[in-house]
């Protein structure tokens, strides 16, 4: 499952689904847990979000290793 979230109220759904996702100007605790952060949602963050589930969903029903996506950036996070 895939979520995009912007705010504080996303939060807990971001940290309960595979593929988290928050647009750029996001509020800290949607970045906070999300593993791929897209574009400003007034910059096509929400298209990049849709483009993202679209290569995530291609790459598992081939099998194939999920694509990278240039325009997404993956986020990392100190331990918890």
């Amino acid at each position: 499952v895939l979520y995009v979230g912007d705010g504080l109220n996303d939060a807990p759904a971001l940290r309960l689904v595979g593929h988290p996702v928050a647009v750029a100007n996001a509020e800290a605790p949607a970045l906070a847990q999300a593993r791929h952060v897209v574009g400003h949602v007034d910059d096509g963050g929400a298209a990049e979000a849709l483009a993202l589930a679209l290569q995530l969903a291609d790459g598992r029903a081939a099998g194939a290793p999920v694509p990278s996506v240039p325009s997404v950036t993956p986020v990392t996070h100190a331990a918890r």
